[in-house]
């Protein structure tokens, strides 16, 4: 049976709503009113197999939103986080809009009018100071780097929001950790998750969103790791002192997109604040865990190490566990990093400076993900700090001193 089509246009709950602005493509599951049946719930919107669809343009074609003349920026109503007055200009594109459904990038978009070829502005590039930093460090693009996405469905992240996140790869494309860019030429992340690779086999991507797309606004970079080095106390069976650098070749070109994270103080405590894990991990634990394509972001509360203590001795792990100083925790509300997030960073507001972040953790391990009453636990970066900044100078010929440039 095929449903009425403006009926169905509207139980496809989009833009669409009358017969003119579609067209039926075979048949959906109805009810015994007619009604097409939803199949597929996320959170608490609905995953619709349309068979109502627009009717696209035959003429149009799918373009980078920068590229149509059919659309200009809209002005968003929040400060530039780096300028502190001037607003945001962003081209905005709806997640939900099958208008698009033809296009497989989500950062193109089906395009009648189509600009003239010009070539594409180059991000703005920062320059460095000597010690391989920007002037800047955790600012957060919270509205997304040019292009706004509305309507997202499950945590993804803007376009550029967090700067600083990295894709560790070997050399055949293969993921194998998140990390943190912490100077122009280090990445931070998990020592359980380096700890048995090659320097040699290893690249850091750096600038990228969408790890299925190589051919997004601003260009990634991969650039290779030139050496590894663990925390000198690391215990792999324990995960005690869970952090690694990644000492790069060269240089990253820092700009408002690829920006270092700031490094805590070492007396820095996040205990209450609602922090942001960021990776591209697996959505549930087990086998039938999908790792994800475009980055995901998740916020958590963090929790005390008394408390966290506490919690996981209610779990199989036994009332006698002792939670090592060298670990901190956030969530255990349902939120949580997952499987594959190995490496990715912790990050909470700069209690001395709102407009930066700092990192809290490296994602280290967990019971299950997302479990209520399960708290996350992560290398803790305020406890290892002084060792991240005692070795990346010594690790570059002690070019440099960075630490007058914690947030």
């Amino acid at each position: 049976m095929l449903p009425n089509c403006p009926k169905a246009c509207k139980q496809c709950g989009g833009a669409v709503q009358s017969a003119s602005q579609c067209k039926c493509e075979g048949s959906l599951p109805v009810d015994a009113a007619g009604n097409v049946i939803l199949q597929g719930l996320v959170g608490e919107r609905s995953i619709i197999p349309c068979s109502c669809k627009p009717t696209i343009s035959s003429s149009c074609q799918c373009v980078a939103i920068q590229s149509c003349c059919d659309v200009a920026p809209t002005i968003i109503n929040q400060v530039n986080p780096r300028t502190g007055a001037a607003p945001i200009s962003n081209f905005i594109i709806d997640a939900t809009d099958r208008q698009n459904s033809k296009c497989s990038d989500i950062l193109s978009i089906c395009c009648d009018k189509v600009c003239p070829t010009t070539k594409p502005k180059p991000p703005t590039t920062i320059r460095p100071t000597a010690a391989g930093r920007s002037r800047n460090c955790g600012i957060r693009n919270a509205v997304g780097d040019r292009v706004t996405i509305i309507n997202f469905e499950d945590n993804q992240a803007q376009v550029g929001e967090f700067p600083w996140m990295v894709a560790v790869l070997d050399k055949t494309n293969k993921y194998i950790a998140g990390a943190s860019l912490v100077h122009s030429r280090a990445v931070l992340t998990a020592a359980h998750k380096v700890h048995e690779q090659v320097a040699g086999n290893l690249l850091a991507r750096i600038g990228d969103w969408d790890l299925g797309n190589e051919n997004e606004q601003t260009p990634l970079q991969n650039i290779n790791v030139e050496r590894i080095v663990l925390h000198k106390d690391f215990n792999r069976p324990t995960l005690i002192n869970d952090v690694a650098l990644l000492i790069l070749q060269r240089d990253a070109d820092l700009s408002n997109t690829v920006m270092p994270i700031c490094l805590p103080q070492p007396h820095h405590n996040f205990v209450g604040s609602e922090c942001i894990v960021t990776g591209w991990g697996k959505d549930v634990f087990g086998t039938s865990g999908k790792y994800q394509q475009i980055l995901k972001k998740v916020s958590v509360p963090a929790v005390s190490n008394s408390e966290c203590q506490n919690m996981l001795r209610r779990t199989h792990l036994g009332p006698t566990f002792k939670l090592d100083r060298t670990f901190n925790c956030a969530g255990g509300k349902g939120e949580d990093a997952c499987t594959g997030d190995g490496g990715s960073p912790l990050v909470c507001q700069n209690p001395d400076n709102k407009n930066e972040y700092v990192q809290m953790g490296v994602v280290a391990w967990g019971i299950g993900c997302g479990k209520i009453g399960n708290p996350g636990v992560y290398g803790s970066i305020p406890a290892t700090v002084d060792w991240i900044n005692q070795n990346i100078p010594k690790q570059l010929a002690n070019e440099f001193d960075v630490r007058g440039l914690m947030g």
